[in-house]
């Protein structure tokens, strides 16, 4: 077994800085939820009140006992189930996660950040299709701590998807002004939807209205 070179009160301090960044990341989700589920805007979550996919309880996985993201995406309506599996129907579907660990980001720059935007889909996907592209500890297209601008890329593992976004350290969303910022970007972009179609090796991305 490892030594642990640290103090008990060390470790208690630790657990508790943990919870704490934990209850002020579900916080900022409670703002985010109320303000897209209000009635004038008509938005549900798109899977229930869960926010936390994956993780483990097994002892031999302690890696995986602390949730590593939080991820929210809405609807109107949608996210029915059939055969006991979670659907998302074709559309444009407004998200917000939160990753703790990003592992694709530079280690000098690497922190929390909160990535949101539209998932577009073209055909129905199943809940657990989304693992891929956005439902883990570090997505393909999380590779910096901030992207300013509007980005697209293609949803890996859903045929035909597409994720529009932007990206922000965790630590600049710190009240509800902010969050509330986020929810009425990512719900502009569902009343406006032009998205950036993915570029082919070699060519630039366009501008073009999504139908």
């Amino acid at each position: 077994m490892t030594e642990l070179n640290v103090k008990g009160e060390e470790i208690i301090a630790a657990q508790e800085f943990i919870e704490k960044v934990y209850t002020d990341t579900s916080r900022l989700v409670k703002v985010l939820e109320d303000f897209m589920t209000a009635k004038k805007r008509g938005y549900e979550a798109a899977f229930g009140n869960s926010a936390l996919w994956g993780g483990s309880g097994a002892w031999s996985k302690p890696d995986e006992w602390l949730p590593k993201f939080v991820f929210r995406i809405y609807g109107r309506g949608e996210g029915k189930k059939r055969r006991g599996h979670s659907f998302l129907p074709p559309g444009l579907f407004p998200f917000v996660a939160v990753y703790f660990k990003p592992e694709r980001i530079p280690k000098r720059k690497k922190q929390p950040v909160v990535a949101y935007g539209t998932l577009s889909l073209k055909k129905a996907v199943k809940k657990e299709d989304l693992n891929t592209c956005l439902c883990n500890d570090s997505p393909r297209f999380v590779v910096k701590e901030s992207v300013g601008k509007w980005q697209t890329t293609r949803a890996e593992g859903v045929t035909g998807g597409q994720i529009r976004f932007q990206i922000r350290p965790l630590i600049e969303v710190n009240c509800e002004e902010e969050v509330e910022k986020i929810a009425r970007l990512i719900t502009a972009r569902i009343k406006n939807p032009t998205v950036k179609q993915p570029a082919s090796d070699g060519e630039a991305a366009v501008e073009s209205p999504m139908n």
